[in-house]
């Protein structure tokens, strides 16, 4: 209860790979397992602690816990791939961050997202396939109608006053910047 939320095992693990989740699920349960053996050795008399059904014990748990996990992704990923459980994003700016975002969005489908469109105020042609929806003082009512998830921000560092902007608009709806 205590060690994996700190270490991230229940976070979303949409945008990363399934040795990333593995590595923190192992990480996480040695841990576990440490603590337990710890709390056992100075509470409990270790020697007349039963040692092979708690080996058995803790390698079914994290075979059963590591299962669970791939078969999850796994279904995730086909139901995704289908145009399910998707994540409707937006994207704010036209640069280079931009393009790298829409880029990878778009080679990686399995990941359930999907972007509805462009928000800049300098230029008229989207990016990829994706088309410009308006302008940056357009975001928040966009978001608001249309039930965005994410918006990404990706404008250059020197707008840091439309970031702010942004944000600060944004700070009472539920979608993630």
């Amino acid at each position: 209860m205590i060690v994996f939320p700190y270490a991230g095992v229940y976070r979303s693990w949409r945008h990363s790979s399934i040795t990333d989740e593995i590595k923190t699920i192992a990480w996480s349960c040695f841990i576990v397992f440490v603590l337990f053996f710890l709390f056992i050795k100075f509470f409990y008399n270790f020697q007349y602690f039963i040692h092979k059904p708690l080996l058995y014990w803790i390698t079914i748990w994290f075979v059963i816990l590591l299962l669970e996990r791939v078969f999850i992704r796994t279904f995730l990923r086909y139901y995704r791939l289908h145009g399910r459980n998707i994540k409707r994003v937006v994207i704010v700016g036209t640069g280079t961050a931009a393009e790298k975002i829409a880029r990878w969005i778009n080679e990686n489908p399995w990941s359930g997202t999907r972007i509805e469109g462009i928000f800049n105020g300098t230029t008229k042609t989207g990016i990829e396939e994706h088309p410009i929806l308006g302008s940056y003082e357009d975001v928040p009512e966009y978001v608001r109608q249309h039930r965005i998830d994410v918006v990404y921000i990706a404008l250059p560092a020197d707008h840091t006053y439309k970031m702010r902007w942004l944000l600060h608009k944004l700070e009472n709806s539920t979608t993630s910047v």
